[in-house]
């Protein structure tokens, strides 16, 4: 586990995404992880995650997991433990219970879900970002995703162009009511300066409000 860093586009600070941290997938987990034997019998099974890099091959992050069943026939547990590096630098030791549940799949076989250790609600995907000390669901730790991140990038980008243009559009404006000016006398030419004054005026609110 471990620390994060943050952006900012446009003056204004990017949520975090589901990409800035470790995702825990209960369908990865309980499908591929956990020998099926060991659900069939109701057996305890432990192990570790590892998160690698993928351009180098190197572990980035692990955490070690048990899945327990309780006595009633009702779904397992799942224990995390590990270490997180907070926000603050600090070394945090964790461990905690996720609840598990199951829902029918169409053709046979049974789903499991995830319960959020910290609101209760099912979930196929836990996620911890850097600097947070538990596993939780996207809604809780506030992520977005980082396609729609950038769609919003791509968005903002395209707004300021076009309040540039309209800039551009009301410069244009006032200077050409000026050349007029310039070629015209009497009540006319008071007439288009105090136009030209009035887009300037809207051009300089506009840079204030910017």
């Amino acid at each position: 586990m471990g620390g994060s860093g943050s952006t900012r586009w446009n003056n204004h600070p990017t949520k975090r995404t589901v990409e800035d941290g470790l995702t825990l997938d209960v369908t990865r987990l309980m499908g591929r992880i956990v020998p099926r034997e060991t659900i069939a019998h109701r057996v305890s099974w432990g192990g570790s995650i590892v998160w690698t890099n993928v351009a180098t091959g190197k572990q980035t992050a692990s955490i070690g997991y048990k899945l327990v069943f309780p006595l009633a026939p009702l779904a397992p547990l799942l224990e995390l433990s590990y270490t997180v590096t907070l926000s603050n630098g600090r070394e945090s030791p964790q461990c905690y219970p996720v609840r598990l549940s199951t829902t029918p799949c169409t053709y046979g076989g049974v789903r499991y879900w995830f319960h959020c250790p910290l609101c209760g609600a099912r979930a196929g995907k836990l996620y911890s970002p850097y600097g947070e000390p538990l596993f939780a669901c996207r809604q809780c730790h506030r992520l977005t995703y980082a396609s729609v991140e950038e769609a919003h990038k791509y968005d903002r980008f395209a707004g300021g162009i076009g309040r540039l243009i309209r800039r551009l559009e009301l410069i244009e404006k006032a200077q050409a009511l000026e050349k007029q000016a310039a070629r015209s006398r009497g009540k006319r030419r008071a007439c288009l300066l105090r136009k030209a004054e009035t887009l300037y005026d809207c051009l300089f609110e506009r840079a204030l409000r910017a």
